[in-house]
């Protein structure tokens, strides 16, 4: 009887281990199965590319605001250069041009001749002269 009983508590020993081992594989399989299910998660998936979507709509904000501020820069130099070859304010530099009756620019001394009447186009107004004498520089050619 006593060996009965040695052999009844090895084998419930070993019934206890196999289990206890069975037990261990089971929630190791479960676990994997758990963690596959979150890596697989459509809702952490929906989080992570709203995620993205927001990230990538900030810089693409900053890149427009950025692109647009470099072309206003831009603009305005642009503008300025204009303003500065404008002839109003040439003409407000103190600059003037003449034209003959028929309102062709006068560039050269070629084009008079003593008695012409020419018009003399300052900033604030017109002044009617006439060519009293001509003289040419040599330089001019």
């Amino acid at each position: 009887m006593k060996v009965i009983c040695k052999k009844i508590d090895y084998l419930k020993k070993r019934a206890q281990q196999a289990l206890q081992q069975r037990m261990t594989e089971h929630e190791r399989v479960a676990r994997s199965l758990i963690q596959r299910l979150q890596e697989q998660a459509p809702f952490e998936k929906l989080h992570l590319y709203d995620s993205k979507v927001e990230y990538l709509t900030q810089q693409l904000d900053r890149a427009i605001k950025n692109y647009f501020q470099k072309n206003e820069q831009r603009l305005e130099k642009a503008i300025s250069d204009l303003d500065m070859l404008s002839p109003l304010k040439i003409m407000g530099r103190g600059y003037s041009y003449v034209s003959d009756n028929e309102q062709r620019i006068i560039k050269s001394v070629v084009q008079l001749k003593t008695d012409d009447v020419i018009d003399i186009h300052l900033q604030d107004g017109n002044a009617k002269a006439k060519v009293m004498e001509l003289r040419r520089t040599k330089n001019n050619g």
